[in-house]
């Protein structure tokens, strides 16, 4: 804290708090950010973990990804046909 009292925030507080933000955007559920976070705070010893981690999650949002993008075309061709008259 400052001499006011307030907080003072750095670099890279901010950094960790843009990274958390996005493994929840990406739907990463709380429990596994604070098993990420508690490895992450034991250190270097949990790197491999934490890499592990991080790639499974990785890999289900690329899964996801091609399951919206899927759908999508689903929903494009259906409004497609709307537009053609075919509904």
């Amino acid at each position: 804290r400052d001499n006011g009292g307030h907080r003072r925030y750095y670099i890279n507080h901010l950094k960790g708090v843009r990274f958390i933000k996005a493994l929840r955007n990406t739907g990463m559920s709380i429990r596994d950010i604070k098993r990420y976070l508690v490895l992450y705070k034991k250190g270097d010893g949990t790197r491999a973990e934490r890499l592990d981690l991080l790639k499974l999650h990785r890999d289900n949002v690329s899964a996801h990804l091609k399951q919206i993008s899927a759908n999508l075309k689903v929903i494009g061709a259906k409004i497609t046909a709307y537009e053609e008259g075919r509904y």
